[in-house]
Order: structure tokens, then C-alpha cells, then sequence
């Protein structure tokens, strides 16, 4: 005899064909959504007539491990009444995970897991020049720290902040990290600018030995004089120093036509040539024979006409 064996699952049936006394070979079992196949419930390895089998199922459920940020790390199918294995640990910039915020053994239903951190705290310590301690502070990751006010040595000025080996931290205002630096101390040196005069004093600077002025005090102007510069360099002082503005007496030379139209005038460094105008050619009948002075050495404010002579024809 040929009998019809039918299996039906989820999906719908299937049906084959066997002789007396043989197996039938089952299908694939399909599941609905939140279930998976377990097993068909009738044997059918001897079949003797016609037979119909159903599929039986296993409820299943979703678990997600969520980082904090909505990262999906991990997401595991898992039978009901089963536990889940928990991935490794996630990190977390300045944070420590603590644990996930359910539970995850014998599940009962879908579950999304989201990771739990602690924040890092950190120890930031301020020493003095000797050693002592200032202050020192627990602050939590990304906050930030004061440092305390110091009392400076006399004659002394302080400089940075350095670590042990001298790296200098200037900024406290995003602590990630323990952290220990100790003041550092630089001797005094006082930089005074004076006017033309040296004994008008301008501006006053006290400023770390080996470090610069950034920003001089102006120059002052001096009528019938030229603005050269300081006395001396301030971008890197070792001892105390003056600085005297300095200066160079100007004149002014103006050449003038026959008829005293002012082909060019210019304020002239002291001791100095002016620089004449081109050949002026403004008298007619008449040619430029040149000026009625000379102008390579000015120590004194100059007028300088141009000469003419007569044509002839």
C-alpha cells in the first residue's frame, strides 16, 4: 500500500508519498513570528496508513545589549525560560561600566539591555615649589580644577605649572586623567621704557626672567623728529633694563620753481641727502640750468629754487 503523510506547519502542508512500512522524510519546519520550530508531533519513521502531522513550536524572544548612546552591541534570539549571555563589558570614555539595566535570565519577553557606567573621578594635585601640597582635588571626567592662589617668593614671579617631567599644563578646565603639578618660580626683572629725554618714564613691566614684553608702550611723537625704535631688544631679558625711545632729527627741504611754485617738499633725515624733484621746465623761454643749492648734507630746514637761463636762437 502507498499512504499520504501530510505536515503542516505554520506556513501551511505539505504532503508525500510513502509505502507500507517505510519513513517519511519531514520538511523543514516553518514557525510564525516569536516562535521557532521544535519538532513534529507524531513519528513518522514507519508509516502504516495515512497520517497528518502538525508542527510544534517554541516561543522565542529578542534580547538587545544597548550601549548608551543607542549602539545596538549584541542582540540574541533566546528560548523562553532561557538566559542570555551578556557580551563583553562595552568601554566608555571616562567611564566605568557598572552592569546592564535588566536582567537577563529566564527570559519572559523581548528585552532591550542598555549599558550602565560610573563616571571616572580623578585626583588633581597642586604643589608648591617645595613639595607641599596646595590643594588637592577629586574631580569627576571632563570637569574642571582651580588652581589655588600661591604666595610668590619676593623677587620672584611665578612661571607655569609643570608635571614631573616638566611638562607644562595650562589649562585645568577638562580634567581626564590624574594629574600632579608643581608651581614654578622664576626670578623678577623689571623692564621700564622711557621717553627722549630717558628720565620720563613711559610704561613699567615686571615680567619672569628670560621672558619678553609682548606689547611696548606707543612711541610718542616729537615735532622735527623721526620715530627709529627702543634703545635696546626686550624679547628676552635676564636683568633688570631701560629702554629710552629713540629718534633722528628730520628738516624739511622744499624745492621750489622761479616763481615759487612748490615743486616738492619732504622731511629729510639730519645729515642726509634730499631727493630733488625731476627737472622742472616752467619759464618759458627759458632752460633749467639746475638748483641754487646743494642738498647732500641737510642740517637745517632748506629752500632750494630752481635756476633758469635765457634761450637764444
Amino acid at each position: 500500500n502507498v499512504y499520504k503523510v501530510t505536515f503542516i506547519d505554520a506556513e501551511g502542508s505539505v504532503t508525500v508519498e510513502v509505502r507500507h512500512g517505510e519513513a517519511a522524510e519531514a520538511p523543514a519546519g516553518r514557525a510564525p513570528a516569536g516562535k521557532r520550530f521544535d519538532a513534529w508531533d507524531t513519528d513518522t519513521s514507519r508509516v502504516v496508513s495515512d497520517m497528518t502531522v502538525h508542527a510544534t513550536y517554541i516561543t522565542v524572544h529578542t534580547v538587545r545589549f544597548v550601549d548608551h548612546d543607542g549602539t545596538v552591541i549584541d542582540t540574541q534570539i533566546v528560548d523562553e525560560g532561557t538566559d542570555a549571555t551578556a557580551p563583553a563589558a562595552p568601554t566608555r570614555t571616562g567611564y566605568t561600566f557598572a552592569s546592564w539595566d535588566k536582567g537577563f535570565t529566564a527570559v519572559g519577553t523581548a528585552i532591550p539591555g542598555t549599558a550602565l557606567y560610573t563616571i571616572n573621578t580623578y585626583t588633581v594635585t597642586f604643589l608648591d615649589a617645595d613639595g607641599s601640597v596646595l590643594r588637592s582635588l577629586t574631580v569627576e571626567y571632563g570637569g574642571s580644577a582651580t588652581a589655588p592662589d600661591l604666595t610668590v617668593p619676593e623677587g620672584k614671579l611665578f612661571k607655569e605649572w609643570q608635571t614631573g617631567d616638566g611638562t607644562v599644563v595650562s589649562d585645568f578646565s577638562f580634567v581626564s586623567a590624574d594629574i600632579t603639578v608643581k608651581a614654578v618660580y622664576v626670578r623678577a626683572v623689571t623692564v621700564v621704557f622711557y621717553a627722549m629725554d630717558g628720565t620720563t618714564e613711559l610704561a613699567r613691566f615686571v615680567i619672569p626672567e628670560g621672558t619678553g614684553v609682548a606689547v611696548p608702550p606707543a612711541i610718542p611723537a616729537v615735532d622735527g623728529y623721526r620715530v627709529v625704535g627702543w634703545s635696546a631688544d626686550f624679547e628676552n631679558v635676564t636683568d633688570d633694563l631701560s629702554v629710552v625711545a629713540r629718534y633722528v632729527k628730520v628738516w624739511k627741504v622744499t624745492f621750489v620753481d622761479h616763481d615759487g611754485t612748490v615743486l616738492s617738499d619732504a622731511l629729510v633725515d639730519e645729515g642726509t641727502a634730499a631727493a630733488a624733484p625731476a627737472d622742472p621746465a616752467g619759464k618759458e623761454g627759458h632752460h633749467f640750468t639746475g638748483w641754487d643749492k646743494t642738498f647732500d648734507n641737510i642740517t637745517s630746514d632748506l629752500t632750494v629754487t630752481a635756476q633758469y637761463a635765457i634761450n637764444t636762437y
